[in-house]
């Protein structure tokens, strides 16, 4: 599959293509290489950070990815990083989940599952302010109705992803109509992207390789134009809504995940939440 570069902005020398490229009607993704400037995370987010600040959080160590509930071990998340070079079987904990444990398990499993921020509000501050070249209006919200929106569509704006290497996150697109942000602090990804528009569902797209495409199984994904590279520690990764995309862990790989609106997709963003309220 021939994928195009995923074009590399800076908001000290691109600030007006980065407006230009948010507001367009047909937005593309794009890397930030200066995102994380003004972040105290920047400097102080390592996975020894999080071992030794955060290390008796509990958690979830799913075998899947996007399952809810999960199915996987639940342990602590010092010995989760702790292990990240053994495998799945070694890693201590119980199973929970309402799929049973696996008699032959792989040899790892998907990224630690927890709650961070909302158990430490303040870590919120380590990754702001979001840089000015990039509207962000959920950035700015008070952060009472900041967590009632949460609340509202049941998925957290911010997330951390602790991953072994080759840890797969399958094709698939943020829900309701969000920009997405990948921001890289250890380890690299690899990243491959599909633009909206064909109408092919998430669920019609399981099990699809975009490293490896099976044109004969996925028919409707051959020839279809891709954006694709590699996150470097502190890329920040902007993913318009409805983008479908695809990660792979090169290394042991730290990333936080944020879904935010902004005036281009607020409108899109307030419906999809008005319908999530009438379910």
């Amino acid at each position: 599959m021939d994928l195009a570069p995923i074009d590399r902005l800076s908001c000290a020398a691109d600030r007006e293509a980065i407006a230009a490229r948010i507001a367009s009607a047909e937005p593309r993704p794009f890397i930030v290489t200066d995102g994380t400037a003004r972040w105290p995370a920047r400097t102080k987010w390592t996975l020894e950070f999080f071992a030794d600040r955060y290390g008796d959080s509990p958690g979830i160590a799913p075998l899947e990815f996007g399952v809810r509930p999960p199915s996987g071990k639940a342990t602590l998340l010092k010995a989760f990083i702790r292990h990240l070079d053994d495998a799945y079987t070694n890693l201590p904990g119980l199973w929970v989940g309402p799929k049973p444990e696996p008699a032959d398990p792989p040899q790892s499993g998907w990224s630690f599952s927890w709650e961070p921020f909302k158990h430490d509000p303040a870590l919120l501050d380590d990754v702001a302010p979001f840089p000015e070249a990039v509207p962000n209006l959920t950035a700015c919200l008070p952060r009472d109705l900041f967590h009632a929106l949460e609340a509202i569509h049941r998925h957290a704006s911010f997330s951390i992803y602790i991953s072994p290497r080759d840890t797969i996150t399958p094709l698939h697109r943020d829900r309701h109509n969000l920009f997405a942000c990948l921001v890289q602090f250890q380890g690299r990804k690899q990243v491959v992207l599909f633009a909206p528009g064909d109408g092919t569902s998430d669920g019609a797209l399981a099990g699809f390789d975009p490293e490896s495409p099976d044109d004969r199984l996925f028919p409707t994904m051959r020839g279809r134009a891709a954006l694709g590279g590699r996150l470097e520690p502190q890329d920040m990764l902007i993913i318009p809504p409805n983008w479908l995309h695809y990660t792979r862990s090169e290394n042991h790989s730290l990333t936080l995940s944020h879904n935010f609106f902004n005036a281009a997709n607020l409108g899109d963003y307030l419906r999809s939440l008005l319908a999530e309220i009438g379910r």
